[in-house]
């Protein structure tokens, strides 16, 4: 019987024998072998290839925990790539016709693994805070996707194109998004945000995702705030430099903590109260201070 030959004409490898003598590979040799054959899988089907056997996000996590500067890395990378795309470095298009009309191009393929590389690190960046730098880049990444269902051609896809084409992992990705929105937005601006995303992009789930981005909003312990920031502040008409420098210091917990610095007003702990950045054990965000409170007379 004829040895099978490949392409170049040399006797094809019999799998079997291929694995026994992989087996007899000590452990440094195997991940060499490993090694070299990641150099030449294509980076958009090393989910397909390993996925299987690696949980990848959970080492996509905790690569992403050890990097220090990885927030501020993270939207860097969101932002050459938003812009890449726009100005149609992945635009690679092809004579379609009834053979290959499911096809993808290469750069296609690489654009949509590229593109859930950076969900998958919102994903695991966001899971130690980093909230602003989070909800920045998958609200840029979210924007293509919105210009890819308008039609923009941006990307080639000899089908219709559309989300679905991409294939995010939205039971990962969302919750993200709402953590960063309750995070570090209103709440009047958390529920139009997720009311817009659900309806775009999961609609058919929606009852499912609006009860995750319930459970964002509650999960949210109390007593578990994040830091005040800069960006929390920009816009608040009468907030002055020097007190909005002073809250950066003093980084206060309560409303009450707050309002004893001077030149912060009730329209800046009510911002922060609903970026649950404070809370508000006194009641005084809406009721006059007592003298005590205000440190005008001793307490004792």
């Amino acid at each position: 019987m004829a040895r099978r030959r490949n392409a170049n004409g040399a006797a094809a490898l019999d799998p079997d024998d291929l694995r026994f003598a992989l087996g007899k590979l000590t452990k440094d040799r195997l991940l060499a072998v490993l090694d070299a054959a990641l150099a030449a899988i294509p980076r958009s089907r090393v989910n397909e290839v390993l996925g299987v056997h690696i949980d990848l996000g959970a080492l996509r996590s905790r690569a992403a925990t050890r990097r220090p500067g990885a927030p501020a890395r993270l939207l860097a990378d969101a932002k050459k790539f938003h812009a890449g795309t726009m100005a149609g470095l992945f635009y690679e298009g092809f004579r379609v016709n009834s053979k290959n009309f499911m096809d993808k191009s290469e750069t296609t393929e690489e654009w949509i693994y590229e593109c859930n590389q950076l969900f998958g690190r919102c994903v695991d960046v966001g899971a130690g805070g980093n909230h602003v730098a989070v909800r920045d880049a998958l609200e840029l990444l979210l924007d293509l996707l919105r210009r890819i269902n308008r039609g923009e051609k941006i990307i080639f896809f000899a089908d219709k194109g559309g989300d679905w084409q991409v294939g995010v992992e939205w039971d990962r990705v969302l919750p993200a998004y709402f953590a960063s929105l309750v995070a570090t937005e209103t709440a009047e601006r958390f529920t139009t945000q997720a009311l817009d995303v659900v309806g775009e992009f999961v609609r058919r789930d929606e009852k499912k995702f609006l009860g995750l981005a319930k459970k964002a909003v509650f999960s949210k312990a109390p007593g578990v705030r994040g830091p005040i920031i800069t960006e929390h502040l920009v816009g608040l008409l009468g907030l002055g430099r020097a007190p909005a420098q002073a809250l950066l210091a003093a980084q206060p917990r309560t409303v009450l903590e707050a309002l004893r610095i001077h030149g912060v007003g009730r329209k800046t702990t009510r911002r922060l109260l609903d970026l649950g950045l404070l809370g508000d054990p006194e009641g005084v965000q809406h009721r006059s201070r007592t003298d005590e409170e205000m440190g005008l007379v001793d307490a004792g």
